[in-house]
């Protein structure tokens, strides 16, 4: 459970008497708990602490009644922090777009010499700013060092190319 406490998010046990943590955002507390939730899913499925219905949130519980089936989609649904999955053959290759991820910003199908890969690029909290000639002559210099600047499989040649190395 998440209770909000002036500017911070709370994730709660769940009776609410317990703090697990705190956090400056509410996506911050949800992943929090969606750990907690995979951790006890875990748990359910290979039989160990937590081998009771009882034992997982409502969530899980309310779902399903068939506790097989419910520790199959717990530990489906958990086990990737519930990002989005990527179908690779829907995507077009070589167009980047947003990431489903939350540690990336972008993602792309690399498609280079008969191979395919996804690869994710770019830090979330941090901005391009290759209008700024220093920076953008800084990081083109840093980067350039990189293995991989000329291979479209490569995160570095996608963010490179972010800032027109």
């Amino acid at each position: 459970m998440i209770k909000k406490s002036g500017n911070k998010f709370k994730v709660m046990d769940s009776e609410g008497k317990k703090t697990l943590g705190s956090h400056s955002t509410r996506k911050e507390a949800l992943a929090q708990l969606r750990a907690i939730e995979a951790s006890k899913a875990k748990g359910y499925a290979d039989g160990g602490a937590y081998n009771d219905a009882e034992s997982l949130s409502p969530i899980l519980k309310d779902s399903y009644s068939d506790k097989k089936k419910a520790r199959k989609d717990a530990l489906k649904r958990y086990a990737d922090g519930g990002a989005k999955r990527l179908d690779k053959d829907s995507m077009p290759c070589n167009k980047p777009r947003r990431s489903p991820k939350s540690d990336k910003s972008k993602v792309v199908k690399g498609c280079e010499g008969g191979k395919e890969k996804i690869v994710h690029f770019g830090d979330p909290n941090m901005r391009i700013k290759k209008s700024n000639p220093k920076r953008k002559k800084s990081y083109c210099a840093r980067s350039s060092g990189i293995k991989g600047k000329n291979s479209k499989l490569s995160a570095n040649h996608w963010s490179r190319k972010e800032w027109d190395c």
